[in-house]
């Protein structure tokens, strides 16, 4: 027996002597490379990478032996890594030349990756609440740069150094501006309450550091007065935001609402380009009180004002005017800075005269079972964007609808107020969707969706990012474990310049 077993221990001895020197080796700054160790050693290593901006290697970041490394600083040539999610069997592939391990914070979720397309070559910025069951109090958040099969290149939290001292609660809606060299993105001091109390922040890649705040006016507390959901900057530097706020002269005596009643605005707000409030467009003050659903009441849980009738969730700039989508109206609008008027409307609950006439609605309209209402279009819809060719895309979380979200484009002709449905694509790996979500055209003509998810508790509705072709085939599927609401996600195609000023940017802080 113990010569039978003599091959098996020089062989485990052997490999583990292997793996040992190859840790050495690495954290030594010498000259190997992650990438030339796996084809030495021949590593079947799922998905594959892209070797010309990445390497990768194999090491679970857990492991006792690891802990004291976050805090190395002796090791010449020191980049820093980034740890991987779960993959197949693989656990933590890490990227880099001469490096030490870097554990991901808390506030960063682990994907699970289904039907994976590694090819793919977009990155996506994306967002994240971990929100321990418990909307009220405090919750773990974070925005982050992935790789397609989600693995985590860069990112800022609540407890990153350039915000950490401001204790802010959660970040959300990062973009790349700049050409790629800044970061927008949004930070609140209080938990999401329903009301604005927050601002945008401008984070410079090349200083490591805030270098402009988007605020509005600041409470008695010092807090910014903006909400999550979006902000637009333009190219004078002056921007575009939005605001709920509490207010109690609206008359909707007409619906049944009392006088005095607390009411939630959804109010457009200009923005001077040092970040203060320039001037606001009142959603409330725009629509017809018929066109309010008060089926909102049941269905979001709003049993007690503040009721908040409109719920601005997206901004997108065209010319001198804006396109909005108003998720608890079921409408998208068209709205004139200059004028402050809604140039056209789609969707809703009520007919108005600024509604364009939808063709080839392919059977988007369907009567909703149980619920004893008609839903036209889109249902408590997020993310309407404006390409070029004057298509407008909404990701339509169909809530309300009995169906699972779903990407609509249509092509609008605002001078004879129509638009016609070109496409429609429906997830087939998420069936609901009551809060958040985005879509966004990928160069391939793939979408980039994150499906949003339900912040109500005990339903184990998961939060979806994926990517889905004309076939309504989706691949690179990464599953949040529950628990975690990602808002959007916003693809980008980074070259290698991109990538290293986000890998230098970890190495200053």
């Amino acid at each position: 027996m113990r010569k039978r077993l003599t091959p098996i221990l020089l062989a485990l001895v052997l490999g583990l002597s292997l793996i040992l020197l190859l840790i050495v080796t690495n954290y030594s700054g010498g000259n190997s490379t992650a990438e030339a160790t796996i084809r030495k050693l021949n590593l079947n290593i799922n998905p594959k990478f892209k070797s010309e901006i990445y390497n990768y290697y194999t090491f679970d970041c857990d492991k006792n032996s690891f802990k004291d490394l976050d805090n190395r600083n002796d090791l010449s040539g020191l980049t820093i890594s980034f740890p991987y999610i779960d993959v197949f069997a693989r656990k933590n592939l890490v990227q880099n030349n001469t490096y030490t391990i870097t554990c991901l914070p808390t506030a960063i979720p682990t994907y699970k990756v289904v039907n994976p397309e590694p090819n793919d070559d977009y990155f996506a910025l994306t967002d994240s609440l971990l929100l321990n069951n418990n909307l009220s109090s405090t919750y773990d958040s974070a925005i982050v740069l992935r790789d397609s099969q989600g693995t985590s290149i860069w990112w800022i939290s609540t407890k990153s150094s350039a915000i950490a001292k401001e204790k802010y609660n959660f970040v959300s809606d990062p973009k790349l501006i700049n050409n790629n060299t800044q970061v927008l993105f949004y930070a609140s001091r209080d938990v999401l309450r329903g009301y604005s109390d927050g601002e945008y922040f401008i984070y410079d890649l090349k200083e490591s550091k805030i270098v402009k705040k988007y605020f509005g006016y600041r409470d008695d507390k010092g807090n910014g007065s903006l909400d999550q959901h979006d902000l637009i900057i333009k190219s004078d530097g002056t921007a575009i935001g939005m605001r709920y706020k509490v207010r109690t002269d609206l008359d909707l005596t007409e619906i049944g609402i009392n006088l005095g009643t607390p009411i939630v605005d959804g109010e457009i707000v200009l923005l001077n380009s040092d970040g203060t409030e320039n001037r606001v467009i009142s959603m409330m003050e725009l629509i017809d009180p018929k066109e309010i659903d008060l089926g909102i009441l049941k269905f979001y849980g709003v049993n007690a004002p503040p009721y908040d009738f409109v719920h601005l969730n997206s901004i997108e700039l065209d010319g001198n005017s804006v396109i909005v989508s108003s998720r608890n109206i079921d409408a998208v609008h068209k709205i004139n800075l200059d004028t402050g008027e809604v140039v056209w409307r789609i969707g809703g609950n009520y007919n108005t005269e600024k509604d364009l006439k939808i063709k080839s609605e392919f059977g988007l309209n369907k009567s909703v079972n149980n619920l004893g209402k008609f839903t036209n279009i889109i249902s408590s819809q997020h993310d309407a964007r404006l390409y070029p060719s004057r298509i407008l895309s909404i990701f339509d979380n169909g809530t309300y609808a009995n169906r699972n979200p779903r990407i609509i484009e249509l092509k609008i002709d605002e001078k004879n107020l129509e638009a016609e449905v070109i496409s429609s694509y429906a997830s087939t790996f998420q069936d609901k969707s009551n809060c958040c979500g985005s879509a966004r055209k990928l160069s391939d003509d793939k979408w980039l969706v994150s499906w949003g998810g339900d912040f109500r508790f005990g339903l184990d509705v998961p939060s979806v990012i994926s990517t889905i072709n004309d076939k309504n085939v989706e691949t690179n599927i990464l599953m949040n474990p529950l628990g975690v609401i990602n808002y959007r996600a916003i693809p980008y195609e980074l070259n290698r310049k991109d990538i290293d000023l986000f890998k230098k940017d970890m190495e200053n802080r």
